[in-house]
């Protein structure tokens, strides 16, 4: 019978042993004749005098035979070397006989190009007093050119796309407080932005697309996912308004009589946080809709008391900071005694409670200077809503010492445009104040306050719609409220997009498409530019972008796609990445100084020895023996938040996967779904934060010959820019060390 578990093989690439096993069931030696055969004209027998192979024959007609002894009650393995020589499926028949008895098989085996497809995106914008901006891009030789496409995209503005998120919102299905708020609010924030810009809301929805250049998703399935979100009200202002009057008269409902809000109506007492977000909402809805007389202003009294006894407690920490201060005895103790309770640092909530009430006209100076005092104690985001609350009141010199506590942890990519806070307390997350997502919102919302003009702000922008889940919205209800106000917020202070712009897109110098723009034809115009197949020439090239007309932003990305014919075929990514490393893992028994021999009772010397597992790297092209493990490696690199990641890692044809069974698991650093296929080991990861991670899995080498790994490929499944693969891996296998006679070299 045929023995092969190699699943494909590649053109001019790779050199597998096929085996036939031979059994003998009856109770004498027996000579077998074996025979191979070898159809479709995709593997070719290798002949004696081929430098890859040591003693083997083969026929001229790509079919060969043996004669083997096969012991009684027991087998015979009898091997011919193939090579992998055309595109195709090749048929295998082998047949074993000895005198009347005889058995035979057939197996196809798909042969493949060796190749992948690629995707490499690069973006740019030219910033307001820049004329123009580069991109570069490089085909190889080894390609097929009529699947190579370069897309060029120019945009006027990317915080306009944020319009997409605002059907999930209205949408969501639970209601809580705070979801009941921003089922609404969003909309009316947006669609008021768009309306003072002199903007139709329902006129992104209509178009079906986003004005983010980097956005290649499929037009057909996005469409027809948008089409039922039409019966959406958030565009139509008489159904938006009512939808509104229904969220006010619910939260209306949840709050109790002294004001307060809690998580859900019919709460026991008010919670501080949640009624600082009702009232901040309440006060933003109030510009466009009706909202109940004492409804507000109750919240805003029971907020005015809350902070007052705040104040009041840091004030007896103060007095308890100077009750320290004096000698130990009775009337230090005593004093402390009647002191009764105090806080000693104020607090984030304290930073949004006192930033909600000064937003409603409502100042407590004695507050503002404890916030100011303990400003190094505050988590980023307080101290972001300290320093708006510093630059509303015009002090800017306590502003300007704020600032720049704030911005230690400004960071920016160049590759991307892209700029955020890393956060020194890893975000918080378990707490209200910890999002990163709504962190970075507030921070775009100062900047876009303080410095419009700074480019940090445009970066800002594009990092926020960048870390979308799921393309449109962000991680909850919450942050995505944030983020919407806070782009909002960037659009009415930078008013992006909404001058006349005139682009000219250059390749290697010579004008190809002039990209024009207006504010009436800002969701229909034609702001892409293709070129494929021939017309893309071996080599490397540069595409500019240039400003004819207008002085805001221009954002610019280039996508180049080719099915890659390279060997060995590179690395690439840019957002997202992964490399791939191969280890070989062997358990040795060894001794050291802390070992000793022994006797058993009888006398008998016995050697000691402590069990060490040894991981060795496998280099490009190294060989190992059948029966060897190995360890793979990918170490998964992400510049943003990303969701619903499918990382994909091929197989060399001659290994098979220690895993059998398909679930969910722990993969290196991180957890997700594993699915063992016969070609690949395929990997989903509902959510990567940004940063580094190694994600590992294990083969066992099993058939002979020489192999190619294609690269492993990382790729969102909603965002398919997102996209990188590691670089190819070529490995040799051969037949275990006691049996090691006939391998390639």
């Amino acid at each position: 019978m045929v023995s092969m578990q190699a699943p494909r093989f590649f053109v001019e690439k790779d050199i597998v042993m096929l085996s036939a096993l031979v059994r003998n069931r009856t109770g004498k030696a027996v000579r077998a004749r074996v025979s191979i055969s070898l159809k479709g004209g995709c593997l070719e027998l290798l002949p004696a005098d081929d430098p890859a192979v040591k003693g083997l024959s083969a026929d001229t007609d790509n079919s060969a035979v043996r004669e083997v002894d096969v012991p009684a009650q027991g087998q015979a393995v009898v091997n011919w070397w193939a090579a992998a020589v055309r595109e195709g499926t090749a048929a295998v028949a082998m047949e074993a006989s000895a005198g009347s008895t005889g058995d035979a098989m057939q197996m196809n085996f798909p042969v493949l190009v060796h190749g992948m497809k690629q995707l490499h995106a690069e973006s740019a914008a030219v910033l307001s007093g820049e004329q123009e901006k580069t991109l570069s891009i490089s085909l190889p030789q080894q390609r097929r050119r009529e699947e190579s496409e370069l897309v060029v995209k120019v945009s006027p503005s990317i915080a306009l796309s944020m319009v997409e998120a605002l059907p999930y919102l209205a949408e969501y299905p639970y209601g809580c407080v705070e979801q009941t708020l921003n089922r609404f609010l969003p909309a009316l924030v947006v669609t008021d932005t768009l309306k003072q810009l002199g903007l139709n809301p329902g006129a992104a929805l209509k178009s079906h697309r986003s004005l983010n250049p980097r956005d290649i998703r499929n037009k057909a399935f996005h469409d027809s996912v948008m089409k039922k979100l039409e019966r959406n009200p958030v565009y139509d202002e008489a159904a938006l308004k009512k939808m509104a009057a229904r969220g006010i008269s619910s939260l209306r409902e949840k709050q109790l009589s002294n004001g307060s809000w809690g998580w859900f109506g019919g709460a026991e007492e008010g919670d501080p946080v949640m009624t600082a977000h009702v009232a901040h909402g309440l006060k933003i809805a109030s510009n466009t809709v009706n909202v109940p007389e004492g409804m507000l202003s109750g919240a805003v009294r029971w907020l005015k008391n809350y902070q007052e006894r705040q104040t009041a407690l840091l004030e007896q920490g103060d007095k308890f900071r100077k009750l320290e201060q004096l000698p130990d005895g009775p009337e230090k103790k005593e004093a402390l005694r009647k002191l009764g309770n105090y806080r000693l640092t104020a607090s984030a909530t304290d930073t949004l409670v006192y930033s909600v009430l000064a937003e409603c006209g409502v100042k407590n100076l004695p507050m503002e200077r404890y916030l100011f005092r303990d400003r190094l104690e505050l988590p980023v985001i307080s101290q972001i809503q300290l320093a708006e609350i510093l630059l509303d009141a015009h002090r800017m010199d306590d502003f300007n010492k704020v600032m720049p506590v704030i911005s230690q942890f400004l960071q920016q990519d160049d590759s991307l445009q892209t700029a955020w806070l890393r956060l020194p307390n890893a975000g918080y997350w378990w707490r209200w104040y910890g999002s990163s997502a709504a962190t970075q919102a507030a921070y775009l919302k100062l900047m876009s306050k303080s410095a419009p003009g700074n480019p940090v702000t445009a970066r800002l922008a594009k990092w926020l719609l960048d870390n979308r889940a799921n393309g449109s919205y962000w991680d909850s209800t919450k942050d995505t409220a944030d983020c919407l106000e806070a782009l909002s917020a960037y659009l009415l202070q930078t008013r992006e997009g909404m001058e006349d712009m005139e682009a000219e897109i250059l390749y290697d110098g010579v004008p190809v498409k002039t990209v024009s723009c207006t504010k009436e034809t800002l969701f229909t115009f034609d702001n892409a530019f293709r070129m494929s197949g021939k017309a893309l020439a071996d080599g490397s090239h540069v595409i500019t972008i240039r400003r004819k007309k207008g002085s805001g932003n221009i954002y610019a990305n280039s996508t180049l796609s080719y099915f890659s014919l390279e060997d060995p075929i590179p690395a690439a990514g840019n957002a997202v990445t992964v490399e791939r490393s191969y280890y070989r893992i062997r358990k040795e028994t060894v001794k050291n100084g802390s070992v000793k021999d022994t006797q058993t009772d009888a006398g008998e010397l016995v050697s000691q020895g402590r069990d060490l597992t040894r991981r060795t790297l496998l280099k490009n092209g190294d060989v190992i023996a059948s029966g060897d493990i190995i360890e793979v490696v990918m170490t998964v690199k992400t510049k943003n938040d990303v969701e619903y990641l499918m990382l994909l890692d091929p197989k060399p044809a001659g290994c098979e996967s220690r895993e059998t069974a398909s679930g969910y698991a722990r993969l290196g650093t991180v957890f997700g779904y594993r699915e063992i296929g016969d070609e690949e080991i395929r990997l989903f990861l509902s959510s990567l934060p940004m940063g580094q991670y190694q994600i590992s899995h294990r083969l066992r080498a099993e058939r002979p010959g020489r192999f190619s790994a294609l690269p492993a490929i990382i790729e969102a499944m909603y965002a398919p820019e997102l996209r990188g693969n590691s670089r190819e891996h070529k490995i040799g296998i051969s037949m275990p060390v006691e049996q090691n006679n006939d391998q390639p070299q």
